[in-house]
């Protein structure tokens, strides 16, 4: 009986901790105001248990301060965990939808050029060779225009070569950029022209097989401040559905 409890219990936990937290960042429940479990717990049609397991989530992302009496207050987003990436997928999904693409791939443009520096410099040969597979997967899934796949690989792609930089601070940030990747993707935020992205990406990694940071710095950047600009060119209300590669 645990075990048939537990299955429902786990997914009606997720599913309130997805709906709070996107009420939440799309400013529903605007910063400061409270709820209390038994409002929760009314409005969601689930026990007391559940909401407070999911308030407790969201108050380990910084997006909520429990308190005995008053109940959970939404906090302002200077207290959120942004780099968290259920925040991120959030965010992308809310309003906000251009302002957070454009500061995750300006964080991106401040971190993976030079990730991509320490990567040909300390790759191992296994990373290196994956790193050219995975670059020519990622041309023939875009001109299949096979997206699931296309999304895979990108994400491997590049947190392969956060990894390969051999520093656990870069590494650190591989699930915020996968998080903002996918967002990217869910949207259709579409680089153009494409085909010049997929050959950027099969230049990075070949500059890091060659050991030429210089150039894998560059070509990465390259890369990320045509996504930039990008960003700033198209209405995010009105993306395509095709691949996006970044």
């Amino acid at each position: 009986m645990g075990d048939a409890d537990s299955a429902p219990k786990t997914s009606l936990h997720a599913s309130v901790v997805d709906d709070l937290g996107a009420r939440i960042a799309r400013g529903d429940l605007a910063t400061g105001s409270t709820m209390t479990l038994d409002e929760l717990a009314t409005q969601y049609g689930v026990s007391r248990t559940v909401i407070r397991e999911a308030v407790r989530e969201l108050q380990s992302l910084g997006m909520v301060d429990s308190r005995r009496r008053v109940g959970s207050e939404v906090l302002p987003l200077a207290r959120w965990s942004v780099f968290h990436p259920k925040v991120i997928g959030w965010r992308i999904d809310s309003g906000s939808m251009r302002g957070q693409l454009t500061a995750l791939t300006e964080l991106r443009l401040a971190l993976e050029p030079v990730a991509a520096a320490l990567a040909a410099q300390r790759r191992s040969a296994t990373q290196a060779e994956k790193l050219v597979d995975l670059a020519n997967e990622l041309y023939e899934a875009g001109v299949r225009d096979d997206m699931d796949r296309f999304v895979s690989i990108d994400v491997e792609f590049h947190t392969l070569i956060l990894h390969a930089a051999d520093n656990e601070l870069f590494s650190a940030h591989a699930d915020s950029v996968s998080a903002a990747l996918r967002g990217r993707a869910k949207h259709g935020v579409l680089p153009h022209p494409v085909v010049h992205s997929f050959e950027l990406h099969q230049a990075v990694a070949e500059s890091i097989m060659r050991r030429d940071p210089v150039c894998a710095q560059s070509v990465m950047r390259e890369i990320l401040t045509d996504v930039v600009g990008e960003i700033a060119r198209q209405n995010p209300r009105q993306y395509g559905t095709g691949p996006v590669s970044s």
